[in-house]
């Protein structure tokens, strides 16, 4: 079972910080979910279907219902679960869902044999869990790399020029997600998804540490 979340006390700049801090997060971490569930996406249906070679285990909605597919990685007891809505990420018993146009991790149950909607997550509680989230931005970079390791940094570009919501170079989106994953650590705040200005995103180019200073 997950333990309660045990917020520390701080002083009142140290909270405006972290809530700043939160929602560059949150800003970032939407729009990297959602170009990369479009990139998951094209990998499915390339000529060999990528998740499936890296191992997921693919589950039809049933009774032919025309719903998402659902892809499944089970690493020991690390689990990865895909839609075309979001992804989970935790143990064989539970973790945390992430809709891919709202980076706000939701507390949900994993049934390992089962097809589940992923609609039922939406409803359940707030649950941040940095070290499962950072994980998982960790584990989209290794992804990421060994896409354009064995298939090359073109196929990436073609994915992106289709997708008009693109944020990252495709050269660059390993590097955002392990950026991303350096945020969610704390570990350097100095480190940022390297977004264009000019994309349909701007305010996600903003630095996460003049934002916080400014508070």
């Amino acid at each position: 079972m997950i333990p309660p979340v045990r917020v520390p006390l701080g002083t009142p700049q140290d909270l405006r910080k972290q809530a700043a801090l939160r929602r560059h997060v949150q800003r970032a971490g939407a729009a990297l979910l959602n170009q990369q569930c479009w990139l998951w996406g094209c990998d499915v249906r390339s000529t060999s279907n990528l998740l499936l070679t890296r191992g997921f285990d693919r589950m039809r909605a049933p009774n032919g219902a025309d719903r998402s597919t659902q892809y499944t990685l089970r690493d020991g007891g690390w689990v990865v679960r895909l839609w075309g809505s979001g992804v989970f990420v935790g143990d064989s018993a539970e973790g945390v869902f992430l809709n891919r146009f709202i980076f706000e991790p939701r507390l949900a149950v994993h049934r390992p044999e089962a097809w589940q909607d992923p609609a039922q997550f939406k409803r359940g509680p707030r649950y941040w869990d940095n070290a499962r989230l950072a994980r998982l931005c960790t584990w989209i970079a290794a992804y990421e790399e060994s896409v354009v390791r064995e298939s090359g940094v073109s196929y990436r570009r073609i994915s992106l020029a289709s997708f008009a919501e693109s944020v990252s170079h495709a050269e660059a989106i390993a590097r955002d997600w392990r950026a991303l994953a350096a945020l969610l650590q704390g570990s350097d705040s100095r480190s940022q998804p390297s977004f264009p200005a000019c994309q349909i995103h701007p305010a996600l180019a903003l630095n996460p540490v003049t934002a916080i200073s400014g508070c």
